[in-house]
């Protein structure tokens, strides 16, 4: 009898739980919505357009790769080209896709380094490629040492 009591309590929560998901999902798009008077846009299309250059290094060489540029394309088309992967994407044994980074990109962060102005954090989040890519980069331009052990 205890069992169908403690069932029917957890029946009762999960549809409070979903009824108050869908409540956070309607604020949520109202919020989003919201957003292009917030920023002083026209529309959303503007709002998107307006938000590429704070985007990431990745983001915009995607962009980029799919022949947006910041004159003449319509707002839709950045849009759309941004959801679809470059060229430069290359998959890896699983499945996944994996970024490929150009020779120029390795070599303007490769000039970082050798300036010794930037952190390694810092060039991985200013141009895109991740921490341990970077510093596998450094192991293959041979600036590293390797570690004493003791």
């Amino acid at each position: 009898m205890k069992v169908d009591a403690l069932h029917a309590q957890l029946v009762s929560i999960n549809r409070r739980k979903k009824a108050l998901e869908l409540r956070i999902e309607a604020r949520q798009l109202k919020r989003l919505i919201a957003l292009p008077a917030q920023a002083g846009v026209e529309d959303m299309d503007f709002l998107i357009v307006a938000l590429i250059p704070l985007s990431s290094a990745v983001f915009r060489q995607r962009l980029k790769a799919a022949g947006f540029d910041d004159a003449g394309n319509e707002a839709g088309e950045a849009v759309e080209a941004a959801s679809k992967p470059s060229n430069g994407i290359a998959k890896n044994g699983t499945g996944k896709k994996r970024p490929h980074f150009t020779p120029e990109l390795k070599s303007r962060v490769k000039t970082e380094l050798e300036a010794g102005k930037k952190t390694v954090a810092a060039l991985a989040r200013e141009y895109g490629p991740s921490h341990p890519t970077i510093m596998s980069w450094k192991r293959e331009w041979g600036m590293t040492q390797p570690r004493v052990r003791n």
